[in-house]
């Protein structure tokens, strides 16, 4: 009879800690939930900078290619017209 209830005193006892475990694990993931939530506006403008800095890296790769011209018009998108100011910008400051 003390072995029997030695035994659903153990199990009880396991039991409910496991209960508290698992109320932790959804109480961390309900934290992690909120802070990936509230961090969401700063990734996005992290990523679009990490997108624009990458174009920004193959432009300037092309600048040591002698035989490139860039031509174009006010109607170009204003990151195209500042990446070949900046290429075809000799270190004199002439185009």
């Amino acid at each position: 009879m003390i072995q029997v209830e030695a035994k659903n005193t153990c199990n009880k006892n396991i039991a409910t800690k496991m209960l508290q475990i698992a109320d932790l694990k959804a109480q961390t993931i309900g934290i992690i939930g909120k802070g990936e939530q509230s961090i969401t506006k700063v990734m996005q403008s992290r990523r679009k900078f990490e997108y624009l800095n990458g174009k920004m890296d193959v432009i300037k790769g092309f600048k040591d290619n002698k035989n490139l011209r860039i031509f174009g018009d006010n109607q170009d998108d204003a990151l195209a017209q500042m990446a070949a100011y900046r290429i075809n910008k000799d270190e004199n400051g002439a185009i």
